[in-house]
């Protein structure tokens, strides 16, 4: 599964603005499916970790991360170069949410102090809040409560 996050996320970075709609689509419930799997299998809670086990989670998260903000990023190339593209903005939400939804179950305090993760993070989270801050206020409210829980403890 670990190194599926890096090829998904390494693909969407570097195809994502070439690949057809169709394509585009399967790519995101793809994407979906490969982070809830990767949730169900990790998520551990109240179980002490080793630092290997900590340093591998957040080279995961991590992944899994930058994997969100480059699924994200194909909504605001077609907004900004004004394509008519068949991909909406509700399929993108959707799965960028879906996936912080199962990613932040797995993100803890002590995850958040590595800057990357945090920084890359904090970058997804606000940019969804900004682009997209009606659908950003309709989430679920357990979502949105851990969201903001997040950002409190990273302020």
């Amino acid at each position: 599964c670990e190194n599926l996050l890096s090829l998904f996320r390494d693909f969407a970075e570097h195809y994502i603005f070439s690949i057809c709609d169709a394509e585009c689509l399967v790519l995101f419930n793809t994407s979906a499916e490969l982070l809830k799997s990767y949730s169900l299998r990790h998520c551990t809670k109240g179980r002490m970790k080793s630092s290997v086990e900590e340093n591998q989670d957040y080279n995961d998260i991590l992944a899994c991360i930058q994997l969100l903000i480059h699924l994200s990023s194909k909504d605001f190339l077609d907004i900004a170069n004004n394509v008519e593209s068949g991909i909406k903005t509700v399929d993108v939400t959707k799965v960028v949410f879906f996936g912080l939804e199962q990613m932040i179950h797995l993100m803890n305090h002590g995850l958040l102090q590595y800057p990357p993760l945090c920084s890359h993070f904090f970058y997804l989270v606000s940019s969804m809040i900004d682009c997209y801050d009606e659908q950003f206020c309709a989430l679920p409210g357990d979502l949105f409560k851990m969201i903001v829980e997040t950002l409190f403890f990273g302020m």
